[in-house]
């Protein structure tokens, strides 16, 4: 794929998770299916709130990796409409977190099926601590499945989780 293709296809996954992310934080949207969406196990049984979500409210054919879908949807259902911060790269906030390297080693080496709960644990452990992140790049996690797309974007996520971490020990050592 061209450098232009790759950057349309980025575009138009940002543009999908900002739609999500909007439809699911929006004071419109029904707080029972957001209930529901915070509710679902990412790898189990779909909920229909999922369903209405991606049907009705973004108006879409169901997407080819539903389980990555449903369960970035549960994230943002979960962490609240604070959620989504473009721009805000997700190994950063990581590194600002305390999110330990061996949690972070052992997602970014998962598969699928165990990939996506170790996801649901890493925003259960950010929405505690109220820290949202550009959730392109939980989709990126999520649903990229060619091996070297995904070791690119594992690269970039190391890189801006080792690069916060050093600076936060920098400026701690400047106090």
């Amino acid at each position: 794929m061209t450098t232009a293709a790759q950057s349309h296809e980025q575009e138009d996954l940002r543009g999908l998770v900002n739609r999500l992310a909007g439809v699911v934080s929006s004071a419109g949207y029904p707080a029972g299916e957001r209930a529901a969406l915070k509710r679902y196990t990412p790898g189990g049984p779909l909920p229909l709130a999922f369903y209405r979500l991606w049907l009705i409210h973004l108006g879409r054919e169901l997407p080819a990796d539903v389980i990555g879908w449903a369960t970035i949807a549960f994230g943002l259902a979960h962490m609240g409409p604070d959620a989504h911060q473009p721009g805000l790269p997700l190994g950063r906030v990581l590194a600002e977190a305390r999110y330990s390297e061996t949690r972070l080693e052992k997602l970014l080496a998962s598969r699928d099926d165990v990939r996506v709960k170790l996801f649901a644990n890493l925003v259960r452990f950010l929405g505690a601590k109220g820290m949202g992140f550009d959730w392109t790049e939980a989709a990126q996690l999520l649903l990229i499945r060619d091996e070297g797309k995904r070791e690119d974007f594992h690269r970039r996520l190391a890189k801006d989780y080792f690069h916060a971490l050093s600076k936060k020990s920098s400026d701690a050592k400047e106090e």
